[in-house]
């Protein structure tokens, strides 16, 4: 039985991950608004979402402006 599991381990190959190339420096922590705005994927999704770019950026900008003078820690894009 430990040799059909050695056998069934090295043969089994793991599904590619579809989000590899989103990961980057996303990894570790939230990107920068800029960046997550300018990924790939993102822009493929709002152009099917019929999402403005520069309107979206400036809409989630001044949210953070709003949310900064609130105090409130969520407003790290501001900044970026």
């Amino acid at each position: 039985m430990a040799d059909d599991r050695k056998r069934a381990d090295t043969t089994a190959t793991p599904a590619p991950d579809p989000t590899q190339a989103c990961r980057g420096a996303w990894q570790r922590s939230e990107p920068p608004l800029g960046e997550a705005l300018a990924d790939p994927v993102v822009r493929t999704m709002m152009r099917a979402d019929h999402v403005d770019p520069q309107d979206l950026e400036r809409n989630l900008r001044a949210m953070a402006r709003k949310l900064a003078v609130a105090g409130r820690p969520e407003a790290h894009w501001q900044a970026d």
